[in-house]
């Protein structure tokens, strides 16, 4: 078991840690290192993830305004929202939920932090036009991005 005193007093965020219940009993039961390890690990799967389900809900609504997908179809098909993008919906629904969420058009980003140097690991940016997605973009330290 490991104690709060072992985690390094350089971590900006350890003041904070015990709120976090969950990382918090991963750190006493499993240790620093190995929690650290691991969170780096699944950042960069989920970074994969992200990627295929993210060009996935375009090419989906690409299909639905050049035709290829019909509104009968479009009821019965689920497309992921880009912020959140684990929040699936049918793809009907999808330009009324944007609009209303976000606005018609515009970009959105969303900015990934490192909890311990509260540095800005990625960038994830989608640009919509009345309310679809039309392009998106991820730049961060992971995938060799010269911005950071």
């Amino acid at each position: 078991m490991f104690t709060y005193g072992d985690i390094p007093d350089h971590i900006r965020t350890k003041q904070q840690l015990p709120l976090l219940e969950i990382c918090y009993e991963l750190y006493k039961q499993f240790g620093f290192d190995r929690v650290n390890k691991f969170m780096r690990d699944y950042s960069l799967a989920l970074h994969d993830w992200a990627l295929t389900r993210l060009n996935e809900s375009l090419y989906t609504a690409k299909d639905l305004l050049s035709g290829k997908i019909s509104a009968e179809e479009a009821e019965k098909t689920f497309s992921y929202c880009f912020f959140p993008p684990i929040f699936a919906l049918r793809l009907d629904l999808l330009q009324g939920f944007i609009k209303l969420i976000y606005g018609g058009d515009g970009s959105m980003s969303y900015f990934g932090l490192d909890d311990q140097n509260l540095e800005v690991t990625f960038i994830m940016t989608v640009h919509c036009v009345n309310g679809y997605p039309l392009d998106w973009f991820v730049i961060g330290a992971d995938v060799n991005d010269e911005v950071f």
